[in-house]
C-alpha cells in the first residue's frame, strides 16, 4: 500500500552550490514542466522544492522564503487559459490562484497578501 502523501525535499543546504539544479532533478518526474526560478535579488530566494500529491495527481511544490516567511507555490496542469491572480484569505494564510502558459499556480503563505503578490508577480513572467 502507497502511502497518502510521497515527498521528496530539497532543502537551502542543498541548494548552496546551484539554486535549481537538485530541484531540476527532483522535479524530472513530471510530465510537465514547472517552472523554478531563483528570486534571490527580490528577496525571495528558492529554499527547497518537493513533489506533492494533490487529489491523487502529482503536483510540483516549490518553496521560497522571504525574511522569516515560507511559502509554498504549488504547480500543476491544467488551466489552459491565462487568468489574473485570485486571492483568497484563510485561518493567518493567504492564497493566491492563477492559470498560465497550461499550469495552474497557487502560492500559499502567511506572508501578508501584498508580498505574496510581489512573488506571483516574479513567477508569472517566467511561466509566459
Amino acid at each position: 500500500m502507497w502511502p497518502s502523501r510521497v515527498e521528496f525535499f530539497i532543502d537551502d543546504r542543498s541548494l548552496s552550490r546551484c539554486p535549481t539544479t537538485p530541484i531540476q532533478l527532483v522535479l524530472g518526474v513530471f510530465d510537465f514542466a514547472p517552472p523554478v526560478g531563483d528570486y534571490t535579488s527580490s528577496g525571495f530566494p528558492l529554499v527547497g522544492g518537493r513533489v506533492d500529491y494533490i487529489a491523487g495527481r502529482p503536483v510540483a511544490a516549490l518553496v521560497y522564503r522571504h525574511q522569516q516567511h515560507m511559502i509554498n507555490v504549488f504547480v500543476a496542469p491544467g488551466g489552459e487559459e491565462r487568468s489574473a491572480a485570485g486571492a483568497i484569505d484563510s485561518h493567518g494564510y493567504h492564497l493566491l490562484h492563477w492559470n498560465d502558459g497550461g499550469l495552474s499556480y497557487w502560492a500559499i503563505s502567511d506572508l501578508n497578501a501584498r508580498e505574496l503578490q510581489e512573488l506571483a508577480d516574479l513567477i508569472r513572467p517566467r511561466s509566459s
